[in-house]
């Protein structure tokens, strides 16, 4: 029997594209959220593993705003992407470097300071929101 003589197959079979089109794009769709998360981990991991303890932290922010493609000028606003400006009423005592996945979930690199501006310890870490 052809398609023409049985309505039903070519229904179902135009029912079955489309759920394999839909499953299709779901499981696509799960995989780049799932590779923005590993993406933003690992960045986050990989910046934080390359501080050593006791640095000074200017070269370290100014090594980040050069890697985000933001290089902050006497006077700008804060970046996004970095906080801890003690001149934009931030703590003096730490910095939190953001390394964005997807919409707003954040993998993070968060440092905290002497008091004379060198690394005492930090840690790598994922937030979804």
């Amino acid at each position: 029997m052809s398609d023409q003589e049985n309505p039903g197959r070519k229904i179902f079979y135009t029912l079955l594209k489309v759920a394999l089109l839909i499953i299709s794009l779901s499981a696509i769709f799960f995989m780049l959220v799932a590779y923005s998360v590993w993406s933003a981990e690992r960045d986050a991991n990989v910046f934080c593993d390359q501080i050593a303890l006791g640095a000074d932290i200017i070269p370290i922010i100014k090594q980040f705003e050069k890697q985000t493609g933001f290089e902050r000028k006497p006077g700008d606003k804060v970046p996004a992407r970095h906080y801890g400006f003690p001149d934009e009423g931030f703590d003096n005592d730490g910095h939190t470097f953001l390394f964005p996945a997807l919409m707003f979930s954040n993998a993070y690199c968060q440092i905290a300071l002497t008091e004379n501006g060198k690394v005492k310890s930090k840690i790598a870490y994922f937030q979804a929101d």
